[in-house]
């Protein structure tokens, strides 16, 4: 073994020792070793029977087996169509059969099954494939509205965070350039080595900060397999504070209510376990230090569902600070400047209008061996150190920006106050300065108010300040900045861009904020699912194989 795998099976090892279990039965119990080769032998062994059998009649059989029932249909439309979009293995067909309240199946699940392996012998169910063509028959479509109409949802107030009412001096910030969405490996539906991806986004494409965020669902494919951890370990490899940030993360990619990323949380639940929007929403809020962004909207709103369409949620305003205005090769046209599900609202201007607090973001996604390469896109955050800690306090302090030029340095305050801040009984009078450090020239800026033009104004050079003012202003308003160049790297027609963070101004003090895990903006219901609702989260691999259904969808014409 040589010394870097080494060091990495250490740092697994540490992580496997001080971090809390990723799930309830994640320690391993007496008889680990003869279950993981039992069940080894049950693989094998269905490697050979499943070989006369359809994806279809495996599903029913397996389901039968394990779960003493056939699957209903909507339990047989995901597991089918989960299988058949990521090209599944019996194997893995067998894991997603398993489980059921856990992000993957547990020791006991595995221990019952190989009982019942024993007693009864793995055989195919008799009239299994004439079952299979009759699930499989059903509307897709009236099965999953179904599912999204189960949850029921109450609004809840802003949070309260007081906002400031004096001016102060302007604290300077440095400017680091990254982003958070990207996949390796750990995803089943892409490739690539986790240790190798932090270390392309560090060394050759030159981010300062950086997270790897798996597909939830997929991080504990069986017990003794904890992708989470070697995640966590890639991270804690790479990071060298004051030269790299690196943080780790996950995918909750919930296939009707949408995708979200999580940042710098100690844990990570998925949309298998946390499928209801709520749930993950109060779990979120007890996540004091994690961060969190809206990921590519409008992309998986097959049932008009996603994220309800940005029903605000007190509990997680806190935590959820960014939304991503490009995503992978898609621009600001298509995230920003196309509208929203059925307005021409853009989605951030759609979220902050219900009284979200959003920040624009962006990541890659990049699910091969491009981590960091793909465009010069970025993510701008302006923090006091290049530390973990430094980052997730500007993320959640909301004092970042996105643009479309890697190297575009953005300032945006008001009578002191950084992007992000939330100000009272101020004068609405903004500071905007802009340079850009590979010489590219300006050519506009433009101040929006509650996602309205207000005003634009012509600039140039590869440097500029300006002061911009609202003097009729008034009542509870956000204001941001996107700031134009004179170049367009993508040639999609629209010159490159940067949309800063917004500046809110309240008229009086918001009401008080609901305490972690508090039920307000959510049903009262556990966070946890049961039998079809958990069922219906494995769609995200089938989804993501097809990638971005956007305004039309897999299950719709």
């Amino acid at each position: 073994m040589n010394t870097t795998r080494a060091l990495r099976c250490v740092l697994c090892v540490i992580f496997a020792a001080v971090f809390p279990p990723a799930f309830a039965q994640d320690a391993a119990p007496p008889d680990a070793a003869a279950l993981q080769r039992g069940m080894a032998a049950v693989v094998a062994g269905l490697d050979a029977s499943a070989k006369s059998m359809d994806t279809g009649e495996l599903i029913v059989s397996l389901y039968r087996q394990v779960h003493g029932r056939p699957p209903t249909a909507a339990e047989f439309l995901v597991l089918e169509s989960t299988a058949n979009a990521c090209a599944a293995t019996p194997e893995e067909v067998l894991s997603l059969v398993l489980r059921e309240e856990e992000p993957g199946p547990t020791w006991d699940q595995c221990r019952n099954f190989l009982d019942g392996v024993r007693e009864k012998g793995l055989v195919p169910l008799p009239g299994a494939k004439a079952l299979a063509a009759e699930l499989n028959a059903a509307d897709p479509r009236e099965i999953l509205r179904d599912m999204a109409d189960a949850e029921e949802w109450d609004d809840a107030p802003p949070p309260a965070e007081p906002p400031s009412a004096k001016a102060v001096p302007p604290v300077e910030y440095s400017t680091y350039f990254g982003y958070f969405h990207d996949h390796s490996g750990l995803s089943l539906d892409a490739v690539g080595d986790p240790f190798e991806a932090y270390r392309m986004a560090r060394d050759e494409a030159g981010l300062d900060f950086y997270s790897l965020t798996d597909h939830a669902e997929f991080l504990i494919l069986w017990p003794w397999d904890n992708k989470w951890r070697t995640l966590r370990a890639a991270a804690e490899e790479a990071y060298e504070p004051g030269v790299f940030a690196a943080l780790w993360g996950f995918e909750w990619s919930n296939p009707v209510l949408g995708h979200v990323n999580v940042m710098n949380s100690r844990g990570f639940v998925s949309a298998v376990d946390h499928f209801w929007l709520g749930g993950f929403y109060r779990w979120l809020s007890c996540q004091t230090e994690a961060f969190a962004q809206f990921n590519h909207p409008g992309d998986y709103n097959d049932l008009n569902t996603e994220y309800y369409h940005f029903r605000f949620h007190a509990g997680a305003a806190q935590n959820l600070a960014g939304m991503e205005l490009w995503n992978s090769d898609a621009s600001l046209d298509h995230y920003h400047y196309s509208g929203s599900w059925d307005n021409d609202t853009g989605f951030i201007d759609r979220a902050n209008l219900k009284g979200w607090r959003i920040a624009p973001a962006g990541g890659q996604d990049n699910h091969r061996e491009n981590w960091g390469l793909r465009n010069p896109y970025r993510v701008g955050v302006q923090a006091g150190e290049l530390t973990r800690e430094g980052i997730a306090e500007a993320f959640l302090a909301r004092r970042f920006y996105t643009t479309e030029d890697r190297d575009l340095f953005l300032d945006f305050r008001s009578s002191g106050h950084p992007m992000g801040s939330r100000l009272a009984e101020l004068p609405r009078v903004f500071n905007v300065s802009a340079r850009d450090g590979g010489g590219d020239t300006f050519l506009e800026v433009r101040l929006y108010r509650n996602g309205e033009l207000l005003q634009s104004v012509a600039v140039s050079g590869d440097t500029f300040e300006i002061t911009l003012a609202d003097p009729d202003g008034g009542g509870d308003d956000y204001y941001y900045v996107i700031v134009t160049q004179t170049d367009d790297w993508d040639g999609n027609g629209r010159n490159d861009e940067a949309v800063s963070a917004p500046i809110w101004f309240f008229d009086a003090p918001p009401p008080a904020r609901p305490a972690c895990g508090a039920l307000a903006g959510t049903n009262g219901a556990a966070p946890g699912t049961s039998g079809l609702a958990a069922l219906l989260v494995l769609v995200p691999v089938m989804l993501a194989l097809f990638r971005k259904p956007a305004r039309g969808g897999l299950f719709l014409p």
